[in-house]
């Protein structure tokens, strides 16, 4: 019941569309007697629920007016007065008839049904009402346990423009005919009146009893139905038959047994070969639709037809979707898209086979093909004579789905006449071709390129033939490309002049040809962009003619020449002016070149501040700047982007500063600009600048120009400083020189760009770059190279001042093996230290006064310079304790072993006759050999001072000896130095520097007779796995793992158990290790480092005694008796 339910409401909205015309019908002119019968007075008081819901729920969804709303009460009073018992059908039934927005229904993808409005004062009339009751009645007492479904398919006689009320009555006389399927009998019955070749006859009493209509009608729909509905098995059965009765070729004669059971035994044969993957109701709904087609002869509807629907419903019903290579079953969009297609009043029976096929050939086109064929079929072009056109079609194309559609786009065309069906099939049947790709050309000819009227059909059949012949074969297997980028062009007036020359075919294939071989993986890529170039509206013969010359012609990179190319057309700004820009690139540019300066006009193209009327400077630049085409292109872009030099629109046209010229030299500060658009000149004047470069910078001419492409952009750039003639910029990058270094240019952009610097454009500034240039070039190639990266680095320093460039040059010519340290020097001062007055003071005072590579070994630091920084990183270090030099310099030439002209020694000694004062400095010197003070914190220097002067101070405490190296080539120790004064809370801390072997067991010895055992010993130097070094001495400056027997012996010294620490990079990386050994030799804990690292801090318990030293990234390792201990990890 369910399922029939759902057939029913289907249905309603399959015919709601023809209520209107329905209901008129049965108020037409020829009941008009009926018409003016008036509804009775409802003598109900109030209304009920279901009066209220259909009469004004309902009615209050239309515009139905208030007279209206009272007639339809009274009319519903009326019908349950008249229905009794079976009212609640009756009042079901009345309500789908009442107006109201009815919903739009959608039946298996065919076109939506939306019903109008009824007439609703027609539709109250009482004695419509009175025969709908009648029938109602009756058909309830006829229909047995189907009594709600048979009065709800009342609907399908009711609502059909064919309706009269006199349907009521033969309707009443079929009911009593019945025997156990009205009900059926209703659903054909509606069918029958709802074809028009009954409309005249059907309502004729002659007609209705001289055939003796009821009982013909009743007796045909048995044999349908079957005794007792056997020939139904689900209600969809019904389909076909209500389908054929609908068919404006089923005439009343048919109204046979005959007839009758020759149907039923198609409907048998239809079902039993449709295959069972296809969903039996939309087989039988489609078959329906077949039927129901004025094409379709009733009479020859047979098993063989049935068949042969069912063949063609099986493929398409097989049919697939394709998407990303995976294949989906197309389902109900393939089923709507046949059901359309054999309802289409020009599809004939005898096209199932070709659908079939159709279908077939294109399995994976899912719906396409049959909708294809469908508007093909509804073209006004289309007469069922070009038939056979389709059956070559699909015999010959690679996709005929393709070939219909081009088919179509010839049929649609405005210029299409019947006498060109001979050229249709001139291309169709021609070999070799798809006809896909004829047709759709010979459709864009017609549609987009307006041919001249006197060339006939033929010949242009016969021109586009032989173009395509000749790409296809040239192309090979890149033809399907080229065909698909050739319809493109077939869409362009501009090529109708030029698409069938022998000349662009060759030259077109050509093109194709050098994309696929020089795109490498990235052909696809390429071929789309080509296929953007191609549909671009903006793309032109000319532009063709460039990709020709530069793709083929010149053999350049296809690849990058198509994609600058799109991207260029892209452009909003675009003008057709560019394609002669791009040839004259091509044409003045080698290969190495070419390219290149394709990509830096692309780039140019795109900067907002370029406007096309700026293609003639381009044009001009081209011509003068040689191979340099890309930096003189890039170079000019970064005018554009400078301020300085922004474009204004002035008048009908833009305006720019341009460079000013040799006779417009500035006068005092006022520079006054031409504002008239770059001209001959300006191109001339600046591609000899970019020449001049090049020339000059040689093989490093390309980094040079690049970098000098950067320097137009910056904002500190002003358009007086180039000039053709100039001695500023031009001079201080090329002239002034020397030999030419490709970092000049990087540097000069980070003082220009670094608002500290405050550089003036000057000879004189020219003169003292130059000299800094100069000595890098003179360095090996990795020194110059680390030393001008760094360089590079210090001129973007935020910390800059002018008078420290003077300074880094001084220092750079007095120091030219070390430039790197130097430079180095510089940037950690400026960064940790600033550039305040003190420390312009400090460095001056070293750099003039003194050597700044007394001591230092060559490549890698000035120790000075960088000694002054590590200095600055002790907190007790002032700026101001450099004015004690001269004293220092006076001390320290004191002691002949000293020398006074090394400027980190004074330094450090005018730190501590600051913070000490004479006689401590010179104690710590004497007892302790104390040379580098700053390494220590002036608490430490003076708890030093007091250990060294008084035997009773802190005698009771456990001895710490620290022994610090003097060959700290890296200054790492200043750190370490300070990292000692925690360990006087606990310890008795002696200090000394060592520079040998030899001093180390002297003042080891001498210790331990001063102050006795010694708990615990520090040793500080530069090392590696087997050495800690003390001094500059080769091996006489280390302590290493072949002193063994002399380092045996000074166990003595120390007490059982002693702590033994390390500050060596290294030197306790394993059990071979410095560390290792002493531990073993003098039965110690022994910590220190196992790759190269620093001294972090000491981790020390509550009362200060030394738990274990911690190393940078916890890279120490300790040993017991020769043997590491593991450390937990971290």
């Amino acid at each position: 019941m369910a399922e029939r339910l759902r057939h029913a409401a289907r249905e309603v909205g399959k015919a709601a569309a023809t209520v209107a015309v329905a209901i008129g019908l049965v108020f037409s002119p020829m009941n008009d007697s009926i018409a003016q019968n008036k509804p009775k007075p409802s003598t109900q008081s109030a209304l009920t629920p279901q009066q209220e819901h259909i009469c004004v729920s309902n009615l209050a969804k239309s515009e139905a007016t208030e007279k209206q709303k009272k007639a339809c009460s009274e009319a519903v009073g009326l019908l349950i007065e008249k229905t009794g018992a079976n009212s609640s059908y009756a009042l079901d039934l009345f309500e789908s008839l009442v107006p109201q927005p009815f919903p739009k229904i959608k039946i298996l993808g065919a076109k939506e049904y939306h019903a109008e409005p009824p007439p609703l004062d027609n539709l109250f009339n009482t004695v419509f009402i009175e025969k709908l009751a009648e029938t109602i009645n009756i058909v309830v007492e006829k229909s047995g346990k189907e009594q709600s479904s048979t009065v709800h398919c009342l609907q399908y006689v009711i609502q059909n423009e064919n309706f009269k009320p006199e349907a009521l009555d033969i309707l009443n006389k079929i009911a009593e005919k019945s025997d156990g399927n009205l009900r059926e009998m209703v659903i054909l019955f509606g069918a029958m009146v709802g074809n028009p070749s009954f409309k005249s006859t059907l309502y004729s009493p002659d007609f209705v009893t001289k055939l003796d209509f009821v009982g013909t009608f009743a007796n045909f729909a048995s044999i349908i139905i079957g005794e007792k509905g056997k020939n139904l098995e689900k209600y969809y059965d019904l389909n076909p038959a209500e389908g054929l009765m609908k068919n404006p070729a089923f005439r009343p004669n048919m109204l046979n047994a005959a007839f009758a059971e020759n149907f039923a035994g198609v409907a048998k044969a239809f079902k039993a070969t449709v295959n069972a993957k296809v969903d039996a109701e939309d087989a039988s709904v489609a078959f329906s639709d077949f039927l129901e087609n004025p094409n379709v002869d009733p009479n020859k509807v047979n098993k063989s037809l049935a068949e042969k629907f069912a063949a063609a419903l099986n493929e398409a019903a097989d049919g697939v979707i394709v998407v990303e290579d995976v294949s989906y079953p197309c389902g109900s969009s393939c089923l709507s898209a046949f059901r359309d297609l054999v309802k289409n009043p020009k599809f004939k029976p005898d096209m199932l086979s070709f659908v079939e096929m159709l279908v077939e050939e294109n399995a994976e086109d899912g719906p396409w093909g049959m909708e294809v064929l469908d508007n093909l079929l509804k073209n006004p072009n289309f007469e069922p004579h070009m038939f056979y056109l389709l059956n070559r079609i699909i015999e010959k194309a690679d996709e005929p789905t393709a070939a219909m559609l081009s088919l179509n786009s010839v049929l649609e065309s405005p210029n299409f006449k019947p006498a060109m069906l001979a050229a249709i099939n001139t291309l169709v049947e021609k070999d070799g071709l798809d006809p896909a790709y004829t047709l759709r050309v010979f459709g864009n000819i017609l549609n987009y390129s307006n041919p001249d009227s006197e060339i006939s059909g033929y010949e242009l059949a016969e021109k586009i033939s032989e173009t395509l012949t000749f790409i296809n074969e040239e192309t090979g297997v890149n033809g399907p490309d080229a065909l698909s980028i050739f319809l493109s062009l077939t869409k362009k007036p501009d090529f109708a002049q030029k698409l069938f020359a022998p000349k662009f075919a060759t030259e077109f294939s050509a093109l194709v040809n050098a994309v696929a071989e020089k795109s490498g993986e990235y052909r696809e890529q390429t071929f789309d962009a080509l296929a953007g170039v191609a549909r671009s509206p903006k793309f032109s013969p000319d532009m063709f003619d460039t990709l020709v010359l530069m793709a083929v012609k010149r053999n350049l990179d296809s690849f990058r020449v198509v994609f600058y190319v799109y991207e260029i057309m892209d452009k909003y700004k675009f003008s057709p002016a560019v394609s002669g820009t791009l040839s004259l690139l091509a044409s003045k540019t080698d290969d190495s070149a070419a390219w290149n300066a394709l990509y830096s006009f692309k780039t140019l193209y795109e900067n907002p501040n370029f406007q096309p009327d700026m293609l003639k400077t381009v044009n001009s630049l081209i011509e003068n700047s040689g191979q340099n085409v890309p930096y003189a292109l890039d170079a000019f872009g970064g005018i554009l982007s400078n301020p300085n030099f922004k474009p204004k629109i002035k008048g009908n046209g833009p305006t720019i500063k341009l460079l000013i010229t040799p006779e417009e030299k500035p006068k005092g500060k006022t520079q006054k600009f031409n504002q008239s658009a770059f001209d001959g000149k300006f191109a001339e004047n600046f591609a000899y600048i970019v020449n001049y470069i090049a020339e000059k910078h040689g093989e490093n001419a390309g980094y040079a120009l690049a970098n000098f492409a950067e320097l137009m952009k910056n904002p500190k750039f002003k358009p007086g400083m180039l000039r053709k003639d100039s001695d500023v910029i031009i001079s201080l990058i090329v002239e002034k020189m020397g030999t030419p270094n490709e970092n000049s240019i990087p540097i000069l952009l980070e003082l220009l760009e670094n608002p500290a610097s405050k550089v003036k454009m000057s000879d004189e500034f020219a003169e003292k770059f130059q000299k800094a240039m100069a000595i890098f070039a003179e360095q090996d190639n990795d020194d110059a190279q680390r030393a001008l990266h760094i360089f590079e680095h210090l001129a973007g320093q935020k910390k800059l001042k002018p008078e420290i460039l003077d300074l880094v040059i001084l220092a750079i010519e007095k120091n030219k093996t070390n430039s790197v340290g130097t430079i180095t020097a510089f940037c950690d001062i400026l960064t940790s230290h600033g550039s305040g007055p003190n420390t312009m003071q400090a460095l001056k005072f070293i750099v003039e006064n003194y050597s700044v590579d007394s001591k230092g070994w060559s490549g890698h630091a000035a120790k000075p310079l960088k000694a002054l920084g590590a200095l600055l990183n002790n907190p007790d270090v002032k700026l101001e304790m450099l004015k004690n030099l001269e004293d220092a310099k006076k001390l320290v030439g004191s002691y002949e072993e000293l020398d006074k002209t090394d400027a980190e020694i004074l330094m450090n000694f005018a730190y501590a006759l600051a913070v000490l004062g004479e006689e401590k400095t010179k104690a710590l010197y004497e007892k302790n050999s104390i040379e580098y003070f700053g390494r220590y914190r002036k608490s430490m220097l003076e708890e030093l001072y007091l250990t060294s002067t008084d035997l009773e101070h802190k005698k009771d405490s456990p001895l710490l000896v620290a022994v610090f190296n003097k060959n700290d080539w890296n200054n790492s120790f200043y750190y370490s130095g300070r990292t000692l004064g925690k360990l006087t809370k606990h310890y008795r801390v002696v200090l000394f520097e060592a520079d040998s072997e030899s001093e180390f067991y002297k003042k080891i010895e001498a210790t331990e007779k001063t102050y006795g055992k010694i708990d615990s010993l520090v040793v500080a130097g530069h090392g590696s796995t087997k050495t800690v070094n003390l001094g500059y001495g080769w091996d006489s400056g280390d302590i290493d793992t072949s002193d063994e027997k002399d380092l045996e012996k000074m166990k003595d010294h120390f007490v059982e158990n002693p702590n033994v620490i390390l500050i060596a990079c290294s030197s306790a990386s394993d059990e071979t290790s410095i560390a290792a050994m002493l531990s073993k030799l003098w039965n110690a804990k022994a910590w220190g480092e196992n790759k190269t690292s620093s001294l972090s801090y000491f981790k020390l318990d509550e009362k200060g005694k030394i738990i274990k030293p911690v190393y940078e990234d916890n890279s120490g390792n300790q040993f017991i008796n020769g043997k590491l201990v593991e450390q937990p990890q971290k």
